[in-house]
């Protein structure tokens, strides 16, 4: 694409007279591509091909992505589209999204090797320090969320901005109340005097909000109604000003409007969601700790200890009368996984380790077993003595019954793929668990054997974390009619 000397050297055509045309020399010009959803021979994938030739042959100088690069956030779709961004010969920069952290068969590890960070990015160009975070949400279906860890780490990288040197945020989520710590988040950016946020999310026209004072600009999907609507957003930085403007493939640029980075009166004109009510929990709970790392497993406890894991990879034993930290294990990988006790022993999945047991009084480990994917499904204990068993889905593909005294495998039975998230149900010696293959099994709890498996139908890869709930003794009894199952 030909672009006039006039556009690029004086900015002529700018949309209102009331911003300063930028110079040629502290212009910054950012294609912003956000939800491309590629999997590998789908609409996408032709679309982002052409996307990327169009980017290549223009005077842009970065990319960005704003999360939502794949679908099912695969291994093999995430090797796939990073091919397809290596084509790119602009200098780019990739956060995730929720397709991306969500559904993802390797508990977001595959992204970290393959991005190189684990949606933290920060990176300058011209006047500008741009600072990507990932927004959830991470392996629970569930509204998104800014880490706690996150959070800290903006702080610490907005405190290495130059002087004069203006910071933009960059995630995929809108920062309103679809993230579910939103004030946090807001707060957060104005006290670092981040004025503006970049997103996606939102399969619409590059727009504007405004995010409790913050603007935030809305970059289109690669895909529109139609795939003769296929495009991404431009973004032109100079000073304070920003000018969007939408990229349809094949067609020149439109601009959709130019605003001030801060203070600007159109982004204020906008109404912010309401602000959440917070909760008092005071009159009903008492606040034992808090972590400097966000929590997404539940709690265990064996008398006045607590156990839980952290997403910065630390399996924690907390004394919650004397208010001391018991023992601690460190993983390279976030956990997911609630933490069991029994027999005396403290039992994790983790997304780097496999399975471990360690003494629940001081920390010791007592057995592990080895897995070549992440574990995070929930486990279930039954039973006593030498005949407590686990019964928990060791990554990818697999459910198993374990010895919990001793870590010995009783049985595995392999289902084909998929994580099973949701906890088992057990009744009437039949285990009961749904896994991401679409399938609810039901096994013989004493063998492992297969007595019966039932899907919806449902050509849809889009899968919940298959909880098994009250409605388990009316499979169990084989009453298994859709409409009972999908309860």
């Amino acid at each position: 694409m030909k672009y006039s000397k006039i556009l690029l050297c004086f900015g002529a055509l700018w949309a209102s007279s009331a911003f300063p045309a930028p110079a040629p020399c502290d212009t910054l010009r950012v294609a912003f591509l956000t939800d491309i959803h590629v999997t590998p021979g789908n609409v996408q994938d032709s679309l982002f091909r052409v996307a990327v030739d169009e980017i290549n042959a223009s005077p842009c100088d970065i990319v960005i992505f704003g999360g939502d690069l794949t679908n099912l956030g695969s291994d093999a779709e995430l090797e796939y589209v990073h091919g397809l961004i290596s084509r790119l010969e602009k200098p780019w920069h990739a956060v995730p999204g929720n397709h991306e952290t969500t559904w993802s068969e390797s508990a977001c590890t595959t992204f970290a090797r393959i991005f190189g960070h684990d949606g933290r990015t920060a990176f300058r160009a011209g006047d500008y320090l741009f600072l990507g975070y990932a927004s959830g949400p991470f392996m629970k279906m569930a509204m998104g969320a800014v880490r706690t860890e996150d959070l800290a780490w903006l702080a610490a990288e907005a405190a290495k901005a130059r002087p004069g040197q203006r910071i933009v945020s960059l995630c995929h989520y809108p920062l309103n109340n679809d993230l579910t710590n939103r004030t946090e988040v807001t707060a957060t950016l104005r006290r670092l005097d981040i004025p503006l946020t970049l997103f996606g999310h939102y399969h619409r026209a590059p727009s504007l909000f405004n995010f409790d004072s913050i603007a935030g600009i809305q970059g289109r999907a690669l895909r529109g109604k139609s795939d003769s609507d296929a495009g991404y957003t431009l973004l032109d930085f100079w000073g304070d000003s920003v000018r969007v403007r939408e990229k349809t493939l094949g067609a020149e640029p439109r601009t959709r409007f130019t605003i001030r980075m801060q203070d600007d009166p159109q982004t204020l004109a906008l109404a912010s969601d309401p602000t959440p009510p917070v909760p008092d929990y005071k009159a009903h709970a008492q606040l034992v700790l808090q972590d400097s790392a966000t929590i997404y497993t539940g709690a265990a406890f064996y008398k006045d200890l607590v156990y839980y894991g952290t997403t910065q990879g630390v399996l924690r034993a907390y004394d919650t009368r004397r208010n001391r930290e018991v023992w601690r294990q460190r993983f390279g990988g976030a956990l997911y996984t609630t933490p069991l006790v029994a027999e005396g022993l403290v039992i994790a999945g983790t997304t780097t380790d496999g399975l471990r047991a360690y003494d629940a009084r001081t920390g010791r480990e007592r057995w592990h077993i080895d897995t070549p994917t992440p574990i995070v499904g929930q486990g279930l204990v039954d039973g006593r003595g030498s005949g407590a068993a686990l019964y928990i889905g060791l990554g990818n593909g697999t459910m198993a019954k374990i010895a919990v005294r001793d870590g010995r495998i009783l049985w595995r039975y392999d289902y084909g793929g998929g994580q099973s998230q949701g906890q088992p149900a057990l009744a009437d010696g039949k285990l009961v668990f749904g896994a991401w293959n679409g399938h609810l099994h039901c096994l013989d709890a004493a063998t492992g054997k297969l007595g019966w498996k039932w899907t919806n139908g449902s050509k849809s890869l889009f899968l919940s974390p298959g909880n098994i709930s009250s409605w388990t003794r009316y499979c169990l009894a084989g009453s298994i009619s859709p409409r009972i199952c999908r309860r």
